[in-house]
């Protein structure tokens, strides 16, 4: 799957000048050869001193008054997006380029980002009154009647319960009995239902009056699944069942009204007869279903398989072998004839069904999947995880569209049980006790001009695909200007971009093709303009930032023994990188030396999956000091002059999770950390000044505590701005969040929209009430946090005392958000939740 370098808004405009704001035609929507012909003219007169370039002012003079709609300030920012290389000079060609890649990238993004996401409904029914309505139990499946436009649920609480397609609003409930129900079918020919019991039955009811008109008992195993179709129109005994059962068969049956003569003899005056059975798995039938295209039953189960059957023939025509787990459901699609499968390995497999390989696979679901759907009209697949995740995928490139986490908690169990899409509404439709809608919103993410408008912030600009093939982007960063993004990938390549047109400017060769984790760019001493990367090679490579557009490595310094995980400069000339064995090194930057080497007191004692250092960072207000979180919870600052360790205090997020990262106060006066399950922390450390302490209470002081995400966190950035501290969190939720310092969320990146001085526009407006919480206060006992130059521990030093890691404490308050939030000497405890393995990153920047 190919990521996409995307940028926002993040409402934050340079200068004291006002920014107009641009009219509905801007230049880049105008752009043709005519304007290009005046706009070139008036680049000639401009260039005073003929040498073919213009510098800024040049520049704002030369355009003012042929972009009349724009303010110096907005042609300042035009001029420094143009200007990437930060020379001070644009030419022609730069200018003229700039222009039609604007252009064409604008139009790309329109036509790619029309599109349309699922939302929770805004308007759902009364929930007090439809959970009193609501199945006692799980339900299991979920069938659409067009006449009388509405759905019927069964359940495992025994009843069949009937809503309303519309307002999903309960209309009816049938008690069929105390056993649970497995399925429902509907024979659209004769317009009656079919359940299937656990009690190893089958019952037939007028879909009308719900009366039941026939049954089949005593089974020999347990029908879990039906599918019902009509085998030729117009004849009214052609009404075919198919199910699938506990022992493996998948069996056909026809349904008949009796004749008068049968009328008499039995009280129920329709019936199942069986025409045939098959031994098509070795364990229990999932999902059986007819394919009218292939004239065959397709059906899957537990044993791994999907079996193809012959109608007529009643034999097997093919079984598909690509799951390593139970097969839990499939679909299939009439228009592009494949067949997608999902289960328990959290792949969903596409297949051919005439070839015997899956032709593809769809990743990135954290938990087994257990519904596929596909949506032909939106060109879409979309899966259910039971996780309560749902995700969208592209059926044209495959790519993952949008990711759904339904927040809702449910009872008896907390997940949602199955999926349906109404096409009339254009929405989803999902159960877990009542069903719940998930209608389908368009929106446009509209590409903003060169400068900036206050007013749309959290919209997207700009956004450039496959930046690295079909590689992962695993790390970026900017520059020194804020001009050019630097990016690099899962496959080791590097490269430089004029973020702002998305043209490429210089690819970064590397000898090795191991993951790139850490970007920095270095600005100053020896080394003036190098670009640093990091990564799973253990090395630390630098490319020289010159004129070439293809640049091979200048250094690679070797020193960790295995992958580094994070890098930081202290400028002009020290670095610091940290590995996944716990070890940080010190560098200088000019000569390449080692200065010193630095890990954990106890790192021997350690279990391998806790020494990983995450986020090394340094503090401004404190020269030379590094502080550093990871695997085992702990932030430790250490001095970067002699490696001694200045404090070492757990930060006591969720109990056993990992602090992933960390960002501070330009000067020091607080650190944000954050973890794997997506909490965030805020610690005061005002009073830090790089002292060695002996206890955490001293210098570090928790005000806040809450979610911020329902997965890891995988950046953090600390802005300072005229309305306050903000914090900027990634997640590989797939989400992109500002927040205020004080935890309340401002809105998602190219979700939301909001004026950062307007509150009223921000997703909340305050955190929820917090219960006892006066003043803020932190955690660590006396005794708790113990540092010093005798107790940290350089590479030789002799292993320590550890501090234990402490539980969370119970008791919390739920955001707006919905998630989880407290200050001073509340807590919050979370269920654990994997963790996907390809973590986004994420830079905010000035334009």
């Amino acid at each position: 799957m190919k990521d996409k370098v995307t940028i926002h808004e993040a409402g934050m405009s340079n200068g004291s000048e006002e920014v107009k704001p641009a009219p509905r035609n801007t230049l880049e929507e105008n752009i043709n050869l005519e304007m290009l012909m005046q706009l070139k003219v008036a680049f000639d007169e401009a260039d005073d001193d003929g040498g073919g370039d213009l510098d800024q002012e040049e520049f704002v003079e030369a355009f003012a008054d042929i972009l009349g709609n724009m303010s110096k300030t907005a042609l300042r920012q035009m001029f420094m997006k143009i200007d990437a290389n930060a020379d001070g000079r644009v030419d022609w060609d730069e200018f003229s380029t700039f222009m039609l890649l604007q252009n064409q990238g604008k139009q790309s993004m329109q036509e790619s980002d029309s599109h349309a996401e699922y939302v929770e409904d805004p308007d759902p029914p009364d929930s007090r009154v439809q959970d009193s309505l609501a199945h006692r139990d799980m339900v299991d499946h979920i069938l659409y009647m067009s006449s009388g436009d509405k759905y019927a649920t069964t359940s495992r609480d025994g009843t069949l319960r009937f809503w309303t397609a519309k307002e999903l609003t309960h209309l009816r409930t049938v008690h069929v009995g105390r056993a649970w129900l497995t399925d429902i079918g509907l024979l659209k020919n004769q317009n009656k239902l079919v359940v299937s019991t656990f009690h190893r039955a089958l019952q037939i009811y007028d879909a009308t009056s719900l009366e039941t008109v026939g049954k089949l008992n005593e089974l020999e195993y347990t029908p879990l699944t039906l599918d019902c179709w009509v085998q030729n129109k117009g004849d009214s005994s052609s009404d075919r069942l198919a199910s699938g059962d506990d022992g493996g068969f998948v069996q056909l049956y026809s349904v008949s009204e009796r004749d008068e003569e049968e009328k008499q003899m039995y009280s129920d005056h329709w019936k199942i007869d069986r025409l045939w059975k098959n031994p098509a798995h070795t364990d229990w039938v999932q999902k059986v279903r007819y394919l009218a295209d292939l004239s065959a039953l397709c059906s899957c189960s537990l044993d791994r398989t999907l079996c193809l059957l012959d109608v007529e023939r009643r034999g097997a025509i093919r079984t598909l072998v690509g799951h390593s787990k139970g097969v839990y459901s499939f679909d299939w699609s009439q228009t592009y004839k494949f067949i997608a499968s999902c289960g328990m390995d959290r792949h969903v497999l596409l297949w051919n069904p005439f070839s015997a390989r899956p032709m593809a696979s769809l990743t990135g679901h954290s938990a087994s999947v257990q519904d596929v759907l596909i949506i032909e009209q939106e060109n879409q697949i979309v899966t259910l995880g039971i996780d309560k995740t749902i995700k969208v995928w592209d059926i044209r490139n495959h790519k993952c569209l949008q990711t759904i986490v339904d927040k809702t908690s449910y009872r008896p169990e907390n997940k949602m049980t199955a999926i349906h899409y109404d096409p009339s509404r254009r929405q989803l439709v999902t159960v877990a006790v009542r069903p719940k809608a998930w209608p389908l919103r368009s929106w446009e993410a509209r590409s903003g001009m060169c400068h900036k408008d206050p007013g749309d912030t959290g919209k997207m600009r700009f956004r450039f695909g496959g930046a690295h093939g079909s590689a992962k982007i695993t790390a970026m960063a900017f520059d020194k200007t804020g001009r050019r993004l630097l990016t690099g990938a899962h496959d080791g390549t590097m490269k430089v971009w004029n973020f702002s047109n998305g043209s490429c400017l210089k690819t970064l060769i590397n000898p090795t093709q191991d993951e790139i984790t850490g970007i920095e760019y270095v600005h100053g001493g020896f080394h003036n303009k190098h670009v640093i990367g990091v990564g799973w090679s253990r090395k630390v490579a630098f490319w020289e930032d010159g004129e070439k557009k293809q640049v091979t490595t200048s250094r690679n310094l070797p020193g960790h023994a295995d992958d580094i995980l994070t890098v930081a400069l202290s400028p002009p000339s020290t670095m610091a990188t940290a590995s996944y064995d716990g070890v940080i090194i010190i560098w200088n930057i000019d000569s390449g030396a080692i200065k010193t080497k630095m890990h954990a007191a106890d790192l021997e004692n350690m279990l391998l999956t806790e020494r990983a250092v995450e986020k090394v960072l340094f503090l401004s207000n404190a020269a030379g000091m590094l502080a550093a979180c990871g695997a085992d919870g702990c932030v430790r600052f250490w001095s970067s002059v002699d490696g001694n360790l200045c404090l070492e205090m757990h930060a006591r997020h969720a109990s056993g999770e990992s602090l992933l990262q960390m960002c501070v106060h330009p000067e020091g006066r607080r650190l944000v950390t954050a973890d794997s399950v997506g909490g965030i922390k805020v610690w005061d450390i005002s009073k830090f000044r790089g002292q060695t302490v002996k206890s955490g209470r001293e210098v570090m002081k928790e005000l806040l505590y809450f979610q911020a995400h329902t997965a890891a966190v995988s950046s953090t950035q600390y802005i300072v701005k005229e309305q306050g501290d903000m914090l900027v969190t990634a997640s590989t939720d797939y989400n992109i969040t500002l927040w205020t310092i004080d935890g309340i969320r401002i809105g998602d990146f190219g979700r939301d929209s909001w004026q950062i001085d307007d509150r009223v526009t921000w997703h909340s407006r305050e955190p929820e009430p917090i219960c006892g919480a006066e003043g803020s206060q932190d955690f660590v006992d006396e005794d708790e946090s113990v540092a010093g130059s005798e107790e940290g521990a350089r590479e030789d030093d002799a292993p320590g005392d550890r501090p234990e890691a402490l539980e969370p404490m119970e008791e919390a308050s739920q955001t707006a958000a919905g998630g989880w939030y407290y200050r001073a000497q509340q807590g919050g405890a979370r269920e654990p939740t994997d963790v996907m393995h390809d973590l986004r990153k994420v830079q905010i920047g000035e334009v």
